[in-house]
Formats: structure tokens, C-alpha cells, sequence
């Protein structure tokens, strides 16, 4: 996963060459999210929730892939926050007219010494009639 998103970073850097390309195009988005009454079954995650999200990805004609990490961690002091698992989508698929063809792959794993926390496989068709 790591391996993926360091080519992405290096082809985000380089689109810049290739930005009056109308076909390709490369996009990143950050968030820092605060949760005032998530309720998170992990161990030890009492308190305020917060997470942060960093994103890249890429398009051609109708093609994408995007890759995500986000971070779950509570407040453990002033300005201090305890991170406690890291959250890794691999998102690929297919726009054709309002209809897109999805796989998604998320793997969670823990900060602390406890390993992966789970994941899945997802495969999915959806239908938009914004892009009609």
C-alpha cells in the first residue's frame, strides 16, 4: 500500500508537466475531522474522536484509481492526540455514462502492538443520474 501511494505522490508531482492534458487528471484532499458523540468499540478509545484524511488519485478518460490513509486517535491532552489505527482504501474502477464500476480494498491496522485490525473487498455498481 505504501509502494502505491509513493507512485502516486511522484505522478501527482509530475501531472504538472501534463496539465493541459483534458484526459489525465490528478487530484489530493486532507481532512481533520472532529467527532463529538462517535462511539468507537476499540479498546481504550475513550474521550473526543478525531481523525485526519490525506487522499490522491487519478482519472483518464474514464478510468481511476485513488488511494486513501486515514487516522483515528483521541484527545489525550491540551493539544496532544493519541492515534490508534490507521484505515488504507485502494479505490479502482470504470465510469461509462451514469454508471460506475467499483473495487474497493481496505485494510485497518493498529498504531499500538495489537496488528491489522480487519478489512474487506468490495466490488460494487452504481448508478448516478447526475451524470446523465
Amino acid at each position: 500500500m505504501k509502494k502505491i501511494i509513493l507512485i502516486l505522490v511522484i505522478m501527482l508531482i509530475g501531472s504538472v508537466t501534463y496539465a493541459e492534458n483534458k484526459d489525465f487528471r490528478f487530484y489530493s484532499f486532507g481532512e481533520f475531522a472532529y467527532y463529538p458523540t462517535l462511539v468507537d468499540p476499540y479498546p481504550n478509545t475513550e474521550g473526543i474522536q478525531f481523525s485526519t484524511t490525506v487522499a490522491i488519485g487519478f482519472e483518464y478518460k474514464f478510468l481511476f484509481v485513488e488511494v486513501q490513509q486515514t487516522v483515528n486517535m483521541v484527545k489525550s491532552d491540551k493539544m496532544m492526540f493519541q492515534p490508534y489505527r490507521e484505515k488504507y482504501y485502494l479505490r479502482a474502477g470504470v465510469n461509462i455514462w451514469a454508471l460506475t464500476f467499483e473495487y474497493e480494498h481496505l485494510c485497518t491496522h493498529a498504531v499500538s502492538m495489537n496488528g491489522n485490525l480487519g478489512g474487506y473487498d468490495k466490488v460494487s455498481i452504481q448508478f448516478d443520474s447526475r451524470n446523465l
